[in-house]
């Protein structure tokens, strides 16, 4: 007997079969997860993610008829600003929702949310950063950099002869990475790529190996709002340039320069004053405190489930 799971809006190129919460259902119900796409079929559980629109040509359709209509314009909030459907009928026994977007989650429409919002048993939201879904748990992907396991997160390494200079990688330039760009330049080579810039990459991970530092700052703050950024940054071995929040406190300072409330001088004059000695202490320094653990996630899910 298979237990039916089914991912519902979430981003392109998806892949539902080597993501984490198949993999830790599995092994917490010891059953075999059987992938359903119909959404007339019924399911045992539904993930629904925040990406409620399938094409620009929807969304822009949608805001339209907001103008007109209370109705729509309801449900233009709900799915441009909130993340969900407030429309949608689901053939599902429980439903959660995930969001890996700078988004709170919706009270009272799912069985239980995960967020980057604290824990809250009452309305049984878990917290789980987005940065913990990318993690190689398993050890399925033992050569690929960008996959690395919790374990070597919390771990000290050897550091690596790198060139003083940075590098930025993003698809839409926000206020602060101009200013962190424009601060940064005036101490050393920064090197753009992305859409932002019109220079696409083949391997990010690959370039990034290249430079000594990266700017990864978060697209938005929010206590506890941490992605992918800071992870690859630290697995490319680089120091990572950083702006967040991170109110749970699991990372360790002293592996990136966290320039969240710092003004330019500020800025400028720690990059500086930065010699080779205390680069290589930062490059050898674990990204996290104290190794994670899916305890939390198989309870979370034991529980929206029961």
């Amino acid at each position: 007997m298979s237990f039916k799971l089914r991912y519902a809006d979430f981003w392109p190129k998806f892949g539902a079969d080597q993501f984490l919460f198949t993999r830790v259902l599995g092994n917490i119900l010891n059953q075999r997860i059987e992938i359903i796409q119909n959404p007339s079929e019924r399911v045992d559980l539904e993930i629904c993610s925040v990406f409620t629109f399938q094409s620009t040509s929807e969304k822009v359709l949608l805001k339209a008829k907001s103008l007109k209509s209370r109705k729509h314009g309801t449900e233009w909030l709900a799915r441009n600003s909130f993340g969900y459907r407030p429309h949608y009928i689901s053939q599902a026994r429980k439903r959660i929702w995930f969001t890996a977007e700078n988004l709170r989650p919706p009270i009272g429409i799912f069985d239980g949310t995960i967020s980057f919002d604290i824990n809250d048993e009452r309305q049984n939201n878990l917290y789980f950063p987005f940065y913990l879904t990318i993690l190689d748990w398993f050890d399925q992907f033992p050569d690929n950099p960008l996959k690395v396991s919790p374990r070597r997160l919390a771990l000290p390494r050897e550091p690596q002869s790198r060139p003083r200079k940075a590098c930025s990688f993003a698809t839409k330039l926000s206020p602060s990475r101009k200013k962190l760009i424009s601060v940064i330049s005036n101490s050393m080579e920064v090197d753009e790529f992305g859409k932002s810039v019109d220079r696409i990459v083949e391997s990010k991970f690959d370039l990034s190996t290249q430079y000594g530092f990266q700017i990864c700052n978060e697209n938005s703050l929010f206590p506890g709002y941490v992605t992918e950024k800071l992870i690859e940054s630290w697995a490319a071995q680089n120091i990572p340039i950083w702006t967040g929040l991170h109110s749970q406190k699991v990372f360790n300072i002293d592996s990136y320069l966290d320039f969240t409330m710092s003004d330019s001088t500020t800025i400028l004059e720690t990059i500086s004053n930065l010699d080779l000695s205390q680069m290589e202490y930062m490059q050898s320094q674990p990204l996290l405190l104290q190794e994670p653990s899916l305890e939390p996630l198989n309870l979370f899910l034991l529980k929206t489930l029961a």
